[in-house]
């Protein structure tokens, strides 16, 4: 009995078999990397949401300040004990020009940050006019390092910031360490937009945008600083007036504010009014307000910038890691 050769129609039928089995294998390899995909971007969300509610979590009520006394409980007022304790009307009017005893103040609380203060915690609330234009409000969160020196090894001025309002710029950080990284603002956006950091030079137009200063000049110190400056300069005319005012709130921290006012526009002077807020405990320069001279007289004075420090911890004990994009509890996207 002989056998006979397969015919045409069975090696038809084996064909669409392996035909049907690789599409199979196929199908299941898309699946798969959809799942993968899938679990990816919902940890991403998940995390994302999760980040989302550690910025609400910082978010204070707003900052006000109030320079008439309303917000002062029945055990205050309290009586300055630092840098501000000395300065007064008659003090002003003494002195050979109205600015060298503000500067005095200055001078003494950047000594006060020079000797105890190493790096703080604190929420920024700021806010500044660009383009003849008033931004809204933001808020921040932010981690200074002072420039030190410990054991024989030299800590450079480091920065971080968190955006925690608007909505818009929520969730996007940025660090900045002094001679590091290029010198380069290390950044990135924020929500589904998260995919990539950013080296940003801290004076280029992105870094700028909406601000009035660069990263390097962020921080308390860096205000006096900026207020000493101003300062000097100021001393080369006496057409300014210096106001003194106590128990000033600024949020829920007593304060002595320092009022320079330029009643007539002068050409080496860019603010009519400028007012700084000292800590009558702690001697820091916790808030600032710059305005601008009234578009007529007797008008309301347009405000320039204000900057508030908020919710101020001091000496932390910030390390490298407070500064590293690496840091586990930061939202960077991976690097290179």
């Amino acid at each position: 009995m002989t056998s006979s050769a397969p015919s045409d129609n069975s090696q038809d039928l084996k064909s669409e078999e392996s035909s049907r089995s690789g599409w199979g294998c196929l199908g299941k390899s898309f699946l798969l990397v959809g799942l993968i995909l899938c679990g990816a971007f919902a940890a991403h969300k998940i995390y994302q949401i999760n980040f989302a509610a550690k910025i609400n979590s910082q978010l204070t009520e707003p900052v006000k300040i109030v320079t008439d006394g309303t917000a002062l409980t029945s055990e205050q007022p309290i009586e300055p004990t630092g840098v501000t304790a000395g300065i007064n009307a008659e003090a002003i009017a003494a002195a050979e020009h109205p600015l060298l005893p503000l500067l005095e103040v200055a001078k003494a609380a950047h000594d006060e940050m020079e000797k105890n203060v190493a790096d703080y915690e604190a929420t920024v609330v700021s806010q500044t006019r660009a383009d003849g234009k008033l931004g809204e409000e933001k808020y921040m969160r932010i981690k200074i390092r002072h420039e030190q020196a410990r054991e024989e090894i030299k800590v450079p001025f480091s920065v971080y910031t968190l955006f925690l309002k608007p909505r818009s710029s929520a969730g996007q950080e940025a660090i900045w360490v002094s001679g590091e990284n290029e010198d380069k603002i290390i950044a990135h956006l924020s929500g589904l937009a998260n995919l990539i950091r950013f080296k940003l030079d801290p004076e280029g137009a992105l870094a700028m945008k909406g601000n009035r200063y660069t990263i390097r000049d962020i921080g308390m110190k860096n205000l006096l600083k900026k207020m000493l400056e101003k300062g000097e300069e100021g001393l080369k005319n006496d057409k300014c007036e210096v106001h003194v005012q106590r128990n000033v709130s600024v949020g829920d921290r007593t304060c002595t504010m320092l009022e320079i006012v330029y009643p007539e526009k002068l050409s080496d002077i860019d603010f009519h009014k400028a007012r700084i807020f000292i800590d009558d405990q702690r001697s820091l320069p916790i808030a600032y307000e710059g305005y601008l001279w009234p578009e007529k007289p007797g008008g309301v004075a347009p405000l320039l910038e204000k900057y508030i420090y908020n919710d101020i911890q001091l000496n932390r004990g910030l390390t490298d890691k407070d500064f590293d994009p690496d840091n586990e509890q930061y939202n960077y996207p991976g690097g290179d």
